[in-house]
C-alpha cells in the first residue's frame, strides 16, 4: 500500500472513531437534571457571572471553572452547557490514541480510540459536570507527549508534556491517581530498560517544563487570572487526593470498583486480561510498559478502597493494550497457498463470520437464560446445543481444510471487537443518556429526580398568578441544597437558609418536612428531590443480573425518594 492510500485509510478511520465520540457524547447533554456535585459546579460558575458577589465560590475543579465560565458567555446557564465541557474534553481524550500510532499502529489506534469513544465509564465521565472529564483528557495528553518526546525528542512534547500536566493538576483529584499510576509506571519502565540495555533517553530542560507547568496551572485554575481564588482550590486538590487512601471494613466497598468493571466492561475486561497474558509473552517495549500501567492502577485500587473513579483510570492502559495486540494480530503476515479456492481477505471473512455466529449462539442462549430464569427445558438446551455443535463443526471442518493460523486469529480478533463495540456502545448510551441519575446503577450513588425540575416548572407558574411576573415572587428556601440553588437561579426574589423562620412574609416556602407551622397560612404539595443507593444491595440471583446488565430489567423497585414541600400562601 503506497503512502498516499495509508494517509487516506488514516483519515477515514480517525474521522470513524470521532464522529463515534461526538455521537456518545454531545447529544441530549441536558436531557437529564443535574446531580448533588453537578449542580454545585454550575452554580459557582452562574454565581461568579452575578453583579456584587464578591464571597468565595465553592468550586472542586478550578479547569471546569474556568473553561465552563467562558463557555457559559456563548451558550448560556443551562444543564447542557454545563455538561458541554467535560463532553468536549472526553471527545479529545477518546482520539488520543490516534497520535500514539507509531506505537500502537494505525489499527491498533484505532481500536483503541473506539474503545474509548463508545466505553461506558468514559462515556458518563464525559458527560458529568466536573474535573474528571478534563482529568482524563489531560492523563492522556501526558502519556502522548511523553512516549513521542522518548522517541523523537522533539521539543514541541516537551511543551505539551507540561501544558498537560499543569491543566492535570487544576482538574479533580483523579488526575493525581491517574499521575500516581503513570509516574509509578514509567520509574519502572526506566529501571527496566537500564538493566537491560542501558537504553538512553533524551534529557528534557526541567527548567522551562516547570515554568510552562506552572503558568498552565496558574492559568487554568483562575479564569485566566481573572479569579485567583482558583489557586486556593487547585491546591486543595491534592489535599483531597490523600484523603482517598484508607481502607474499608469488609469486602463490598474493597470489591465494588472491580464490580463496576465486570458490570460496565465486561468484554473488555476479559480482553484486558488476555492482552496481559500477551504482552507479558511478547515482552516488547510498549506492552510492558501498558502492563506496569496497569498494575499500578490496581495498586491504587487496594489503597484507595471503595474509590469506584479509579476503576476508569484501569481502562485507560487497558484499551490501549488490546489496541496493541489487535494491530499485532491484524498485521500477521498471510502465507499464500497454491490451490486455495478463497483469497486470504476472503478466508479472513469466513473466518470472522463464523465467529460471530457463534458469539451471536452464545448471546442468544445467555439473553434467553437471563429473560426466563430457567435452564431446565429440554427443547431449549436441544435447539441451542444442536446449532452451537453444528457451528463448531463447520468451521472445524473449513480451518481443516483450509489452515491458516493468521486467518483464524484475524477473524477471531475481528469478531471479539465487533460484538464488543455493540455490547459497549448499547450499555454506554443507556448509562451516560438515560440512568445516570438511576441510583440501581453501580456507577450512581446520588441521583437527582426529575420532579425538581416539575417544581420549577410550577413556581413559574405559580410566580406569573401572585407576582404577575415569570421570576419575581418571593421565595424562602429552607432545604439548602446545590440542586435548588442551581434551579432556583432564575427567580430574583429567593432566600437560601438551612430553616425558615416561624411567621414567613414569602409566598412561597420550600421545607424537607410537612411542617405543621405553616398549614394555616399556606398550602403545599410534595415532589421528589433525590434518589440514593442502598447501602447493602440485595444480592441478585445469576438469571436476575444478567437480566438487568442485557435489559435493563431490575427485579427490585426504585429506591424510596427523598421528597421536598412547596408551600404557596392561600389567597
Amino acid at each position: 500500500m503506497s503512502d498516499k492510500q495509508r494517509l487516506i485509510n488514516d483519515k477515514w478511520l480517525f474521522i470513524a472513531s470521532l464522529f463515534a465520540a461526538l455521537i456518545m457524547r454531545l447529544p441530549a447533554l441536558g436531557q437529564m437534571p443535574l446531580s448533588l456535585t453537578e449542580s454545585a459546579e454550575a452554580w459557582a460558575v452562574w454565581r461568579f457571572w452575578q453583579a456584587g458577589d464578591g464571597g468565595l465560590l465553592p468550586m472542586s475543579s478550578p479547569a471546569y471553572f474556568t473553561f465552563t465560565a467562558v463557555v457559559t458567555q456563548l451558550c448560556g446557564h443551562n444543564d447542557a452547557a454545563a455538561r458541554l465541557i467535560p463532553a468536549l474534553f472526553g471527545t479529545a481524550a477518546a482520539m488520543m490514541p490516534w497520535l500514539l500510532r507509531k506505537r500502537l499502529g494505525t489499527i491498533g489506534a484505532f481500536a483503541a480510540a473506539v474503545l474509548l469513544a463508545v466505553s461506558p465509564l468514559h462515556a458518563i465521565t464525559s458527560r458529568t459536570a466536573g474535573g474528571d472529564g478534563i482529568a482524563l483528557f489531560a492523563l492522556m495528553l501526558l502519556l502522548t507527549a511523553v512516549l513521542n518526546f522518548h522517541d523523537n525528542a522533539d521539543p514541541k512534547w516537551q511543551t505539551t508534556a507540561a501544558l498537560s500536566l499543569g491543566l492535570g493538576l487544576a482538574s479533580s483529584p483523579l488526575f493525581y491517581s491517574g499521575f500516581f499510576a503513570l509516574l509509578l509506571a514509567l520509574l519502572v519502565q526506566r529501571w527496566a530498560d537500564e538493566n537491560d540495555e542501558g537504553d538512553e533517553r533524551p534529557s528534557p530542560d526541567w527548567q522551562q517544563a516547570g515554568l510552562i507547568t506552572a503558568a498552565a496551572f496558574l492559568l487554568s485554575s483562575s479564569l485566566f487570572l481573572v479569579y485567583p481564588a482558583g489557586w486556593g482550590a487547585g491546591v486543595r486538590l491534592l489535599a483531597n487526593w490523600f484523603t482517598h487512601f484508607h481502607l474499608t471494613a469488609g469486602l463490598t466497598p474493597f470489591f465494588h470498583p472491580f464490580a463496576i468493571l465486570v458490570r460496565y466492561e465486561p468484554f473488555t475486561s476479559l480482553l484486558m486480561a488476555g492482552g496481559l497474558l500477551w504482552a507479558m509473552r511478547e515482552e516488547r517495549e510498549t506492552a510492558l510498559f501498558l502492563v506496569y500501567w496497569m498494575a499500578a492502577a490496581i495498586f491504587l485500587l487496594l489503597v484507595q478502597q471503595g474509590n469506584a473513579d479509579n476503576a476508569v483510570l484501569l481502562t485507560l492502559p487497558g484499551f490501549l493494550l488490546i489496541g496493541l495486540q489487535a494491530n499485532r494480530v491484524l498485521t500477521l503476515p498471510m502465507k499464500k497457498k497454491e490451490g486455495k479456492p478463497l483469497s486470504a481477505i476472503q478466508d479472513q471473512a469466513v473466518s470472522a463470520v463464523i465467529f460471530l455466529a457463534f458469539g451471536a449462539v452464545v448471546l442468544g442462549n445467555t439473553a434467553v437464560y437471563a429473560r426466563q430464569g430457567i435452564l431446565n427445558s429440554e427443547n431449549f438446551i436441544a435447539m441451542w446445543l444442536a446449532l452451537l455443535l453444528a457451528i463448531t463443526g463447520m468451521m472445524l471442518a473449513y480451518f481443516l481444510l483450509m489452515w491458516e493460523g493468521a486467518t483464524v486469529a484475524r477473524g477471531a480478533i475481528i469478531a471479539i471487537l465487533t460484538v464488543t463495540f455493540f455490547q459497549q456502545w448499547g450499555t454506554a448510551w443507556q448509562l451516560s443518556h438515560y440512568s445516570a441519575n438511576d441510583p440501581q446503577e453501580q456507577w450512581v450513588t446520588v441521583g437527582t429526580d426529575d420532579g425538581v425540575r416539575v417544581m420549577t416548572a410550577v413556581i413559574h407558574d405559580l410566580s406569573d398568578g401572585f407576582a404577575k411576573s415569570h421570576n419575581g415572587i418571593s421565595i424562602a428556601n429552607g432545604v439548602n441544597s446545590p440542586i435548588l440553588r442551581w434551579y432556583l437561579r432564575d427567580f430574583d426574589n429567593v432566600t437560601h437558609s438551612h430553616t425558615i423562620r416561624y411567621e414567613p412574609t414569602a409566598s412561597l416556602l420550600i421545607s424537607e418536612v410537612d411542617d405543621g407551622r405553616f398549614t394555616a397560612a399556606y398550602t403545599g404539595a410534595d415532589f421528589a428531590l433525590l434518589r440514593r443507593s442502598a447501602l447493602f444491595p440485595p444480592r441478585m440471583t445469576l438469571p436476575e443480573t444478567l437480566r438487568w446488565m442485557l435489559f435493563h430489567d431490575h427485579p427490585y423497585p426504585q429506591p424510596a425518594a427523598e421528597k421536598i414541600i412547596l408551600w404557596w400562601k392561600i389567597e
